[in-house]
């Protein structure tokens, strides 16, 4: 982890519950709270303790030390209640090549299930570099079509070949 920030991309995929409120089938969802965002799910009508969802959001990370809520509700009439709770800190999931786990949910202290969560981070110093390397293939491109304008065909190979190279490598830093 060599930034502390960056953009995680949180999966919420399905949850096996254990805490029943209601008589009927629930209708769970899930609140995802970190700092002031907070993202919510669809709604599965009639899920029960199987829900699945299979929902991505993109987390804007100013701190991986910070903790996430993950709160599964079942949608009433009136209020909604609360199926369980975990808090898990973001760097737990902020990982390379991604993570993917079932998580503890507990209600009043007792186990309630748990939620399988997959994640994949991307710290800014990788954001900045891909942007880096953008703005310079941008630059090469520009640079080929004035050599190739100016009837400079060894020009532009050779600048053809230093974009290959620079995607190529920019490839490698999102897959390492």
């Amino acid at each position: 982890m060599s930034d502390t920030s960056g953009n995680l991309k949180l999966t919420v995929i399905e949850a096996h519950l254990t805490h029943n409120t209601d008589v009927n089938k629930m209708d769970p969802y899930v609140v995802i709270q970190v700092r002031e965002q907070e993202f919510k799910t669809k709604v599965k009508q009639e899920a029960g303790k199987e829900p699945k969802w299979n929902e991505s959001f993109n987390i804007d990370v100013k701190y991986i030390g910070d903790d996430m809520t993950v709160k599964v509700m079942d949608d009433d009439i009136g209020k909604d209640d609360s199926i369980g709770v975990a808090k898990i800190k973001l760097s737990s999931f902020c990982v390379n090549g991604g993570f993917d786990e079932w998580y503890e949910i507990s209600f009043k202290g007792k186990p309630a299930g748990k939620i399988h969560l997959s994640s994949v981070w991307r710290p800014n110093t990788l954001v900045r570099q891909s942007i880096k390397i953008s703005t310079a293939l941008q630059q090469l491109e520009h640079a080929k079509r004035d050599a190739v304008a100016k009837d400079d065909y060894l020009l532009a190979h050779k600048i053809q070949l230093r974009i290959k190279e620079q995607q190529q490598k920019e490839m490698q830093d999102v897959l390492f």
